[in-house]
């Protein structure tokens, strides 16, 4: 296994550890804000994540532009509604939370699928990849 499938497989196992564990506490009577620290706990890697591919000049990949544009886009909009809490009485901040709530489990679902697709499409390549963007043949 290549280093890059190793690295792969590690983002993968560690966004599932993310989501698993909190919800294994859960199940064993323990507080529920264990499900509340999961949601930034893998809100956060997940950023992360995907800062260290982008570190690495990953190219050829439309869904991580895409994820990132989305992410881009979320934040300006978290900082244009800070900006305006003064005007609107926090109307704005409020929801902008609100919406969070939707949209960040439907990115997180969307980067676990992003990454497991890469993962699923490396096992299978003919070609060797030895870093996120040097490819060299194995054959």
């Amino acid at each position: 296994m290549s280093i890059v499938k190793f690295w792969k497989a590690l983002d993968i196992a560690g966004q599932i550890l993310c989501v698993w564990l909190p919800l294994r506490a859960e199940d064993m009577n323990a507080p529920g804000d264990d499900v509340f620290y999961m949601y930034f706990i893998l809100g956060g890697w997940q950023v992360v994540s995907f800062m260290a591919h982008k570190a690495t000049k990953e190219k050829g990949n439309e869904a991580r532009k895409l994820y990132g544009l989305l992410l881009l886009l979320i934040v300006v909009a978290g900082m244009v509604s800070a900006v305006l809490v003064a005007p609107t009485g926090a109307l704005m901040l409020v929801l902008y939370a609100m919406t969070m709530m939707f949209i960040g489990p439907a990115m997180a679902v969307f980067y676990f699928v992003i990454c497991v697709v890469e993962f699923i499409s490396l096992l299978f390549s003919k070609r060797e990849k030895t870093t996120d963007y040097e490819t060299s043949d194995s054959e």
